[in-house]
């Protein structure tokens, strides 16, 4: 199993990536923009229907307020993974 796993974990991504197998977002910007153009759909769909909307809330406050969060976990994210960087950045500089 280990040798395996160890066998799969050393094969090129790049050829699995660009078969279309296994589709995916490429990167924090690709996320985003899937999910604002989710979102833009949502509010279309809600105003379509309107008169079934029930929240107190316009859909585009709802949307507005799903993109606001999505920004703030990129943010988070991305603090993460600096941090990460400089901690394995310190680690290795010290052996």
């Amino acid at each position: 199993m280990t040798r395996m796993l160890r066998r799969m974990h050393s094969l090129p991504l790049e050829p699995l990536l660009t078969s279309g197998l296994f589709p995916g977002d490429a990167d924090s910007a690709a996320i985003c923009d899937r999910l604002e153009t989710l979102l833009q759909r949502a509010i279309e769909a809600a105003t379509a229907g309107r008169d079934e909307w029930t929240l107190d809330v316009s859909p585009e406050e709802v949307a507005g307020s799903v993109s606001e969060g999505a920004r703030r976990v990129k943010s988070y994210v991305e603090t993460a993974s600096l941090l990460a960087t400089c901690v394995w950045h310190h680690a290795y500089n010290a052996s």
